[in-house]
């Protein structure tokens, strides 16, 4: 029970020092060094731990992959490539319906902290001439802004999961492939609800250009994302069917680099340098401008504190004592996948904030278990926390949109809650297909 306690204390000390704005990265480097102590472990002890979880090269590899995908945010976005994507959408896509998805989707496909703030003066705009309130429209765009990430590769909440979890291997897109029917549910859920039964703006004006121009044109402005995701099927597949001669001169890099996201790291680096090929602009100076971005450095220290939060829970043996604690107690383990990153993700407002509070502690009571068992208990929890994220009045995307619609939270959680229910539903049947082996 004392273990229990002072888990529960640390999980509270982060997400209080997470309310009084202290970086994320900070807070969990904080927690993780409270539990070092709380735990009795000894200071060069407590170091060696911080040392080896920052040099894992798990914790590289999603440093890695967290900058990388911020400098091809702010690239597209210095470049004006995506106010161009928006643009094009909307010449081709008539229904009313569905152009109001789309934009908030389109750009929830390029991860950036309050994105729905970029697509809302679109959103605005689509919605005019529609029965739509303020606190409406704000659902659809904070609801569309945010379906592709309990799959999108790109989202770092995502990209932590498969690293934390120890034993056989998992890459990011097989971890992205297993959730994607979160995605299918939350877009089913979102026409049905969110939308809800009100008159749909009517439909833009026509335009002079031909269909095919426009679809061109949309092609173009869209064609980064086009090129990530064909980098990512060419690498996945160059690294399956290549001559074994091949295989066997890069088996000794492989070693050497462990990373088991290589094939998206390689497509973030082609997508920038075709960003950077496409576009009238300066590399160095461009680059300069996100190395100098206080954004990116807050991220990269929240993927070290993430790491070391977790080795920390490791060393220490914490959740070996919580799980003898809960076995006697016979609490059952759906209900702690269930509370723990809801109530962290209501908290913190970001979904690396439950996945770094919650999953170290949820996977290693799941260590004895096989591989499906325990993606049936992640994905259960994976949409748990992404709920308490969504519907958190600490999120960034929720807030942000909320003022710019001049509208309070109470009222758009009216769409929000019945849409988050059905993808719960979809969770929890999800887990039992794959605890059981259906799927």
């Amino acid at each position: 029970m004392q273990s229990v306690v002072i888990i529960l204390v640390i999980f509270g000390v982060i997400c209080w020092l997470t309310t009084k704005r202290i970086p994320l990265g900070l807070s969990l480097l904080a927690g993780a060094l409270l539990m070092g102590v709380s735990f009795g472990m000894p200071v060069p002890a407590i170091a060696k731990a911080f040392g080896e979880s920052a040099v894992a090269a798990p914790t590289i590899e999603l440093a890695l992959l967290v900058g990388l995908i911020l400098t091809l945010s702010h690239l597209l976005s210095s470049t004006g490539q995506m106010r161009r994507m928006v643009t094009a959408l909307g010449a081709v896509v008539r229904n009313t319906k569905a152009r109001l998805a789309i934009l908030p989707g389109l750009i929830g496909l390029l991860p950036m902290p309050g994105g729905a703030l970029f697509s809302a003066p679109m959103v605005k705009e689509a919605s005019n001439g529609s029965d739509y309130e303020a606190h409406h429209i704000t659902a659809i765009n904070h609801w569309f802004r945010h379906v592709w990430e309990y799959c999108w590769p790109l989202y770092p909440g995502l990209l932590l999961v498969p690293s934390l979890i120890e034993g056989e291997p998992l890459s990011v897109l097989q971890y992205a492939a297993i959730q994607s029917p979160l995605t299918v549910a939350a877009l089913i859920a979102g026409f049905i609800f969110v939308f809800g039964h009100v008159k749909p703006p009517p439909a833009p004006a026509t335009t002079d250009q031909p269909l095919s121009r426009r679809g061109w044109e949309l092609a173009a402005s869209v064609s980064p994302i086009l090129v990530i995701i064909a980098s990512l099927v060419l690498l996945s597949l160059a690294a399956k069917y290549a001559p074994a001669n091949v295989r066997s001169a890069t088996a000794g890099l492989y070693e050497h680099v462990p990373f088991k996201s290589w094939a998206l790291l390689g497509g973030l680096l082609v997508t920038i340098v075709y960003v950077l090929l496409t576009n009238d602009i300066s590399p160095g100076r461009e680059l300069k401008k996100v190395l100098r971005t206080k954004q990116l450095w807050l991220l990269v220290l929240m993927v070290f504190g993430i790491k070391i939060f977790a080795g920390l829970i490791e060393a220490t043996n914490a959740a070996g004592q919580v799980r003898n604690w809960l076995q006697q107690e016979n609490v059952p383990l759906l209900a702690i996948a269930a509370a723990l990153p809801f109530f962290v993700g209501l908290i913190t407002g970001i979904t690396v904030g439950f996945v770094g509070v919650a999953f170290p502690l949820l996977l290693k009571l799941l260590s004895d278990m096989s591989l499906p068992h325990q993606l049936s208990y992640m994905v259960f929890a994976y949409a748990w926390g992404f709920t308490g994220v969504l519907i958190s009045p600490v999120h960034v995307c929720l807030v942000v949109t909320s003022e710019y619609f001049e509208t309070n939270l109470t009222k758009t959680y009216r769409w929000l809650l019945p849409a988050s229910a059905v993808v719960i539903l979809a969770a929890t049947g999800m887990h039992l297909l794959l605890r059981h082996g259906w799927a």
